[in-house]
């Protein structure tokens, strides 16, 4: 009998399309392309102002005389009592820095017809040292009275452990101000954040500008009169920024 044939192609047709279909429903959600993620990119900056609470100081010893060895006993007569009174004091990061002795050359011709004679030594020597703010003008005056009779550029700046403390704080707040700055251009756009693909915090951006007191090295003879004195000075502020690039993932 030949009936059941004539129900058996249909069938096989039937099931030939309904694997057709299959398949191609299958391979489309295997090998779509997955949508690419969108990213927001924001940029936000925080400041603050740090007061100055130490001042790096230089000051500087100069001697003159006919010889050497005269010259180099004056120098260290000076020192001496200039080291000894700076430690006593508790002067912080006390350096000693160049010290040099060089002839003193007069060009001109004297009775002897020669040039370029040796008359004289001079000698130089410089001493750095921290002290807190609001006891530098005391220290200034001291190390004038105590052998130091020039003096060089007073900077002051804040301690670097605040600084460091400032600028974690200042990382982080800059970076709650990007995400929220992110967050609220992803929501006018109708989206969201979806993920944080990258978080720059860049040291190169943070700035710190210093105060700055700088003051000529007057002759060693016009020095004395300042000795008794205290010097006047204002520490003032910094201002201390960090910088922070965020970019995100948004979706819909």
């Amino acid at each position: 009998m030949k009936a059941p044939q004539k129900h058996r192609k249909p069938f096989a047709i039937l099931c030939s399309s309904c694997l057709l279909v299959v398949c191609i429903a299958t391979q489309g959600c295997s090998s779509g392309v997955q949508p690419q993620p969108r990213i927001l990119s924001t940029h936000a900056m925080a400041h603050r102002r740090l007061s100055n609470t130490v001042a790096d100081v230089s000051v500087g010893i100069e001697t003159n005389g006919v010889t050497m060895v005269e010259v180099s006993r004056a120098l260290a007569t000076r020192s001496q009592s200039l080291m000894t009174y700076l430690k006593r004091e508790g002067a912080d990061r006390l350096t000693t820095g160049q010290i040099t002795i060089e002839p003193k050359i007069d060009g001109s011709k004297g009775s002897e017809g020669r040039a370029d004679r040796i008359v004289g030594y001079t000698g130089t020597m410089s001493v750095n040292f921290r002290s807190p703010a609001d006891k530098v003008s005391d220290l200034m005056s001291g190390a004038l009275a105590q052998g130091a009779n020039t003096l060089g550029e007073v900077v002051f700046t804040s301690r670097e452990e605040d600084v460091d403390a400032a600028r974690k704080e200042l990382a982080v707040e800059a970076t709650h101000l990007a995400m929220e700055q992110a967050a609220s251009v992803a929501k006018a756009a109708g989206s969201h954040i979806a993920g944080v693909r990258e978080i720059d915090v860049d040291p190169q951006n943070a700035t710190l500008d210093y105060a700055k007191a700088a003051y000529s090295a007057p002759k060693a003879l016009m020095m004395a009169g300042l000795s008794a004195a205290p010097i006047a000075t204002a520490a003032g502020d910094q201002d201390l920024s960090i910088a922070v690039n965020v970019q995100v993932e948004v979706a819909q």
